[in-house]
């Protein structure tokens, strides 16, 4: 069985041949791939460290389908996910650090490509520990 770890690196590497390793992507984990077209709605909890512009992290998630299923992890909503996450808080200005929860709605596109829509709200933060 071949592992995601696996997959990536030999992406990364240049495997030579590309769409074998899109195959096997895809038939290990295809299954829990978001299905096209379909509106998921729900939440992500994102967080920005204090010490790096690119330290964005995706806390906690819930998107779940019409049906009420949830929308189970995979390769796909990893990165569509991590994009957006990125992409809602890169511009904070200083101190950049925080966290965030988005609520909305969430639809991966048959182009690949994914559409997010929804609000950004900040979430307060209580120091539990002294300086």
């Amino acid at each position: 069985m071949t592992t995601l770890a696996a997959v990536l690196t030999a992406r990364r590497l240049g495997h030579p041949d590309p769409a074998q390793v899109d195959g096997v992507l895809h038939d290990t984990w295809g299954h829990l791939a978001p299905t096209a077209q379909t509106v998921y709605t729900g939440h992500v909890l994102i967080a920005m460290s204090c010490f790096s512009g690119d330290g964005v992290v995706v806390l906690d998630y819930d998107l779940k389908a019409p049906d009420g299923s949830d929308l189970e992890s995979s390769p796909w909503l990893h990165a569509d996910i991590t994009d957006f996450a990125y992409e809602q808080v890169k511009d904070r200005p200083n101190p950049g650090w925080g966290v965030w929860r988005w609520e909305g709605t969430f639809r991966r596109l048959k182009n690949g490509k994914s559409r997010w829509s929804g609000k950004l709200r900040p979430q307060r933060i209580v120091p539990r520990f002294g300086k």
